[in-house]
């Protein structure tokens, strides 16, 4: 008798428990059931997009001249130089705390100057480093904003990529870092080969001038990211 009482007991724990759960799940709209829940009615719901953009960068992470100008919120305006392999890791974005709503895809979107340098983007979820992007199929010099790319190349959507948040909560988008690569090879240069040594030359390679043209590193002004969500 108390055996069966017993068990009876951790089943109305169990069901309380799993009804508990179900409820919070359904009402946070921070983050989306998943297959075993309820289906999302989105037509009740309306759809939106917003653009944050990034307001600092790593201290110890940055291009070598003029860091600044990547996170200052102005497109297109001065610009961030990154000599080639140099990586600038943008930190904190302009997600309010009080944004709410059912994430469904999020892109990561650049403005660049580039000649012969080429730039790769990196999302950190989080502090997990996910895949690396290219967002130029072929090297400048143009100037590009993947939003209105004139070649019709749309942001890079991050939405799925293998270490993204299985759903995506606003905290993860506030968390989201950015790192941008200046993914060109250093001059191959009999004089030099390092901006100092270069200068030191004669040789202006980053200005186009001397045995080095044509190899460039990296400008950029703005780097930001399109969430896209139901509310």
């Amino acid at each position: 008798m108390r055996q069966g009482s017993l068990i009876v007991i951790i089943i109305l724990v169990v069901a309380i428990f799993l009804a508990t759960t179900r409820i919070y799940t359904t009402q946070n709209s921070d983050i989306p059931p998943d297959d075993s829940e309820i289906p999302i009615d989105y037509s009740s719901m309306t759809f939106k997009s917003a653009t944050y953009i990034y307001t600092a960068y790593d201290s110890s992470e940055h291009f070598s001249e003029y860091p600044e100008h990547m996170v200052d919120g102005e497109v297109p305006s001065e610009s961030a130089y990154g000599l080639p392999g140099e990586t600038q890791l943008c930190v904190i974005n302009n997600c309010p705390l009080s944004q709410s709503g059912i994430i469904t895809a999020v892109k990561m979107q650049v403005y660049i100057g580039t000649d012969d340098g080429m730039c790769r983007l990196q999302p950190v979820f989080n502090g997990v480093q996910g895949s690396i992007y290219d967002p130029l199929d072929v090297p400048g010099p143009h100037w590009a904003s993947f939003e209105t790319y004139v070649d019709g190349q749309p942001p890079i959507n991050i939405t799925n990529d293998a270490n993204a948040p299985i759903h995506w909560s606003w905290s993860a988008i506030r968390n989201l870092d950015i790192r941008v690569i200046s993914d060109n090879p250093m001059p191959l240069c009999s004089s030099c080969g390092t901006k100092p040594l270069c200068e030191a030359a004669g040789c202006f390679w980053w200005m186009g001038t001397g045995p080095c043209k044509g190899h460039f590193g990296l400008s950029c002004s703005y780097v930001g990211i399109i969430v896209e969500y139901y509310e």
